[in-house]
């Protein structure tokens, strides 16, 4: 099943377009801050990857946008996090708090590779700290 996060964003005016809602490119952003953020939460930040001599670079990303967000929204970006071979998959919910409804339904494939960005199996230690319940 894998573990659960969240995190809230309020959409600044800078993440807005001309027609006044949130541009697509964000939800990529809060995506990538809400998966930073759930790594951090169990004491593995990417600073700890990294520091080990490696990288999460994104293979694969899809998008569903359902419903438009506007400037000073708050939004829950819910995640959760599976290994599934060697490839590790989030999948994201962004949820408008106001009204409970699901703005952007995502996922993000992911591979672990080293400095030499050769892909690499992920040590024990990360699956179990992220994935395991």
């Amino acid at each position: 099943m894998g573990k659960r996060g969240n995190m809230k964003v309020r959409v600044p005016f800078s993440d807005t377009d001309a027609m006044g809602v949130v541009h697509h490119s964000r939800y990529l952003i809060y995506m990538e801050m809400a998966r930073i953020e759930f790594m951090r939460d169990r004491c593995y930040s990417y600073v700890d990857l990294q520091d080990k001599g490696f990288h999460l670079p994104v293979i694969d990303i899809s998008i569903r946008y359902r419903r438009s967000c506007r400037f000073d929204d708050i939004l829950n970006v819910n995640l959760k996090g599976r290994m599934e071979r060697l490839r590790i998959i989030f999948e994201y919910e962004i949820v408008l708090e106001a009204t409970g409804e699901v703005a952007v339904k995502s996922k993000s494939e992911h591979v672990l590779v080293d400095q030499n960005l050769k892909m690499v199996e992920p040590p024990q230690e990360l699956i179990k700290v992220l994935f395991k319940e």
